[in-house]
């Protein structure tokens, strides 16, 4: 387990819906360096080079996730449906951002000591598109060259951009040296090298271990 470092609290996401009480117990996050960061891309192409995964897991595996997970909550004494219905332990640092560019991302991924560990991409339930995923982790074993198509990609610009920090208990640990910190970075559709809308993109930013757009 890394060792944990202090960092300054980011101001809540704009979510009205959600008690202040409840973002600041989630922002508990923030005092933890990252051991894993997930970018995943939905409402476009699947990734080049990625193999699929299992589809969305049975009925009664989601469940018993959504029940983990819920007992987490109660453990932490979250709200396990402040943010949506389906229910999560994270913090949403970044609801829904318009117009956002990955340039430099992987860069900044690979200075913090996250390495690319693969990726993959799934259909998912209910849904038009698929989702591609890619890892950077924290690692001391094997790692994997990145290919520049998937860089490429990654470096592009996006209609929507959303950021989730989250706490994970690992298996069998209890919370006080049992905990691991994952974020997810959510892209959306892909913008076009022609796209008028290149001209007002921003670009996303790790800043410590939070995130801001510039």
């Amino acid at each position: 387990m890394k060792e944990q470092t202090a960092a300054r609290i980011p101001a809540p996401a704009p979510i009205t819906r959600v008690p202040v009480e409840e973002r600041q117990k989630r922002q508990a996050v923030y005092t933890m360096s990252r051991q894993k960061i997930l970018v995943k891309f939905t409402k476009m192409d699947t990734l080049p080079g990625l193999e699929k995964k299992q589809s969305t897991p049975s009925t009664q595996s989601a469940r018993a996730l959504r029940l983990d997970r819920g007992l987490e909550a109660q453990h932490r004494g979250l709200d396990f449906t402040a943010y949506r219905q389906q229910g999560d332990t994270g913090h949403c640092l970044i609801e829904v951002a318009q117009i956002i560019s990955g340039a430099g991302l992987v860069d900044q991924l690979l200075s913090m000591g996250l390495h690319y560990m693969g990726g993959h991409w799934q259909e998912r339930a209910q849904e038009k598109s698929a989702v591609s995923v890619l890892q950077f982790s924290v690692s001391d074993g094997d790692t994997v060259p990145l290919p520049d198509d998937i860089r490429r990609i990654v470096e592009s610009t996006f209609t929507t951009c959303s950021v989730w920090c989250n706490l994970r208990f690992n298996n069998g640990a209890d919370e006080t040296d049992g905990q691991h910190r994952l974020d997810t970075i959510n892209f959306t559709r892909r913008l076009q090298p022609d796209d008028i809308r290149l001209r007002a993109a921003r670009k996303l930013i790790i800043a410590g271990n939070t995130y801001r757009l510039v």
